[in-house]
């Protein structure tokens, strides 16, 4: 992974802190998991809201970690823009650029995925950027970052809940006790693996030219890894094994490079399905 250069000091502040994994909000967890804690929005690790009622749960259980890491402090809010180039793209907000980090290189450069960074500084307090993270919460921005200005926490909202990271194990621990009921019930603190789309009830958000176009290049780069492994072509493979790649949501909530959600026309355990699951290099 490369980045290209923005903004200096932000960038000096990630070396110290968090050395070993780029500002990528789904990578950090695999990077930290000694720091890192996950919260679910919803009871029962429900995904997407059905009503207002909902939402407010959701907005309510971000707020009240948000409000516990950075009260009365100023906090970076990053944002990425996914494109399969290099060129930075205009963002549809005033946010200052960052960085751009080469995420994904292939010898193709069509099969290359590029993340870039934008940044807003502004003083925290209760409900203050709950436009955004409904946005999240309907999976309409993902991968976003919220960092006090010495990065020493992070925030990491996405569709279903939140990863927080913390300078120290115990810390982490102290605010994973306050909040043990907004816990995965799951061993590793995760999802299980499964599959399960938006309600109904909720608008699937259209990507834009870009987003989609990156979808379609990780399509085309796990069809060709899958013939690779199997021996099969691409369109044989297809034809026996049927396969969806969904482009309306993401699992786990945080890049396009996620939104190549696959899965075998088979039952879910079956073990192609797994296969294609870790090809396409997510986890809830």
């Amino acid at each position: 992974m490369e980045s290209q250069q923005g903004q200096d000091g932000p960038t000096e502040l990630w070396r110290q802190r968090w050395s070993e994994c780029l500002p990528v909000a789904y990578m950090l967890k695999d990077r930290y998991r000694d720091h890192w804690v996950r919260f679910h929005s919803l009871p029962g690790s429900k995904r997407y809201a059905n009503d207002e009622s909902e939402y407010a749960i959701i907005l309510e259980r971000y707020n009240t970690v948000l409000c516990e890491l950075f009260s009365e402090k100023d906090v970076y809010v990053i944002t990425p823009m996914w494109t399969t180039e290099p060129a930075v793209p205009q963002h549809r907000s005033n946010a200052n650029y960052w960085q751009t980090l080469l995420v994904r290189d292939d010898p193709d450069p069509e099969f290359r995925t590029y993340s870039h960074l934008f940044f807003t500084r502004r003083s925290w307090r209760y409900g203050c950027i709950d436009d955004l993270l409904r946005e999240v919460a309907n999976d309409k921005v993902g991968g976003v970052l919220i960092t006090d200005t010495r990065m020493e926490r992070i925030h990491h909202p996405y569709d279903g809940g939140a990863d927080v990271l913390l300078p120290t194990s115990e810390e982490r621990d102290r605010l994973r006790n306050r909040h043990v009921a907004w816990l995965s019930n799951h061993p590793s603190g995760l999802l299980p693996l499964r599959l399960r789309p938006p309600s109904p009830k909720v608008a699937v958000p259209q990507p834009d030219t870009a987003t989609t176009r990156v979808r379609q290049v990780h399509r085309r780069t796990i069809m060709e890894k899958i013939s690779r492994l199997t021996g099969y072509s691409a369109d044989r493979f297809e034809v026996e094994h049927p396969v969806v790649l969904a482009t309306d949501q993401k699992v786990g909530g945080s890049s396009p490079s996620e939104c190549a959600t696959v899965s075998a026309g088979r039952r879910p355990g079956h073990v192609l399905g797994r296969l294609l699951r870790l090809l396409a290099g997510f986890w809830p």
